[in-house]
């Protein structure tokens, strides 16, 4: 159970650090 714990986490993480990069992009696109 605390594996998937550390799994599930590392997920989120991941999720997060894509959709902060996908904001990113956005605002960059609209800077343009």
């Amino acid at each position: 159970m605390r594996d998937l714990e550390i799994v599930f986490w590392i997920n989120t993480i991941e999720v997060n650090s894509f959709f902060e990069l996908t904001i990113k992009i956005t605002i960059f696109w609209k800077a343009l």
